[in-house]
């Protein structure tokens, strides 16, 4: 039989070559085993499950912890272990922490001079505390430090301080933060737009823990924003649960500000998680620009034949409502958004 000509290809050869430049610019050496427990992080955070179940951590690969605490208020650190400076302490790290990285819990991995040392860390018990990325954003840029999370299914981003970040996708979709944050922040605006000045900073930031849960959660979403005076279930969004009191996230933002109690926290991240669960359901999730939910479950059915027929040009549901939502803008629609469950998003707002 003829022998053939077999040409190797490597996907980690260009993974390993963007690595070493990242950990040059984060100021984190060039030693092999660095390079290949980073190698192991990025790849296992693309798509990372303990017993079958998805998890989402996120990890700081530093060597000097003690700089990054002293820029995160009320830095909590949590030792979990430590192992020799090879790739294995890297995987046993993710295996030991990832499970406990919830919440405001970030996995820290420390290379020191004599060992790798790991644990979890978070910055302030406060739903308005800075995260360590936002913190790394303002740092000089010779801080030692990356941050690496998973952005969607697939992609992952690695920041260092100063803001530049290299996204490594595993998939054919090409997401970035840079592509998703400004449809959420322009989104942001108009669900604060009549709360007042200091409320709205901080709602921003309860609004952005809400849906990066979503996006980690590869759950496809679609919310818009409607005026506070248009409260009857107009044109086609009928059908749906529609709220008989609003839930009023500004309200509760408000309260952290002047007591910032326990109790006040508390009922912040208790309403986090029924807007997740509510953005996480079929049909659409409804604010109006004071701050509140409306609605939830909600869909969106055209009413005339020229409605009827963009919905026939369409393909997928999330799809479909979406155009029908872009048809409704002005009134009783002011801005809609939608994320695919592959990560990426749409964003319309009245002109």
């Amino acid at each position: 039989m003829p022998m053939h000509e077999v040409t190797h290809v490597s996907i980690n050869q260009a993974l390993q070559g963007t690595i070493a430049i990242l950990l040059g610019d984060a100021n984190l050496g060039n030693c092999q085993a660095t390079r290949e427990g980073l190698m192991i992080i990025t790849t296992c955070l693309s798509r990372y499950q303990e017993e079958g179940k998805d998890l989402f951590p996120k990890v700081i690969l530093t060597t000097n912890l003690q700089q990054l605490q002293a820029q995160l208020p009320q830095c909590e650190v949590l030792r979990i272990g430590h192992g020799p400076i090879a790739a294995t302490t890297y995987r046993e790290c993710l295996k030991r922490c990832a499970p406990l990285a919830v919440g405001n819990w970030y996995v820290y991995v420390e290379r020191n001079a004599k060992a790798v040392v790991y644990g979890l860390v978070r910055s302030g018990a406060s739903p308005f505390s800075p995260t360590p990325e936002q913190k790394m954003a303002e740092m000089p840029t010779d801080a030692p430090a990356i941050v690496i999370k998973q952005i969607a299914d697939g992609v992952v981003e690695a920041a260092i301080p100063g803001g530049s970040c290299v996204c490594v996708t595993f998939t054919g979709h090409k997401v970035t933060e840079d592509d998703r944050r400004p449809k959420l922040h322009k989104l942001y605006k108009h669900i604060t737009e009549n709360c007042e000045c200091e409320i709205q900073l901080q709602l921003v930031k309860v609004l952005d823990r809400i849906f990066e849960t979503v996006v980690q959660h590869r759950h496809g979403t679609l919310a818009i924003v409607t005026d506070p005076v248009v409260v009857s279930k107009t044109r086609g969004l009928k059908d749906g649960i529609w709220l008989p009191e609003p839930l009023d996230l500004a309200k509760r933002v408000e309260t952290e500000v002047v007591f910032a109690d326990s109790e006040s926290s508390a009922a912040i991240y208790a309403a986090e998680d029924i807007v997740v669960g509510m953005l996480m359901s079929d049909g659409i999730t409804v604010f109006n620009t004071k701050g509140c939910v409306v609605g939830f479950n909600v869909f969106a059915k055209p009413s005339n034949q020229t409605e009827r027929n963009v919905v026939a040009k369409t393909g997928g549901a999330r799809r479909r409502a979406f155009e029908l939502l872009r048809l409704w803008l002005e009134c009783p629609v002011l801005a809609c958004f939608m994320l695919s469950q592959d990560g990426s998003t749409q964003y319309e707002e009245r002109r």
